[in-house]
């Protein structure tokens, strides 16, 4: 895409200046999506990480909570 942005200016240039607006507006745009998608990409990061983090704090909870009943039932005839 970056490669085509100077021959489209140079055509939108040669067409009169609502062309070249209409250029402006659309790298405006694809830029704004770009961004949109890195900053999307960057909180589904986070996200899966406190997942992740969540499940391994269950896990361990649960262990706990079976060892504790383990020793519990240890004692009873």
């Amino acid at each position: 895409m970056e490669s085509l942005i100077p021959a489209l200016l140079t055509w939108a240039t040669a067409q009169g200046p609502a062309w070249v607006l209409l250029l402006g507006a659309l790298a405006g745009w694809w830029q704004h999506a770009r961004d949109a998608r890195a900053r999307e990409d960057a909180l589904n990061d986070k996200l899966l990480t406190a997942v992740v983090e969540g499940q391994k704090q269950t896990y361990e909870a649960i262990s706990t909570i079976r060892e504790a009943l383990i020793h519990i039932n240890r004692g009873r005839p």
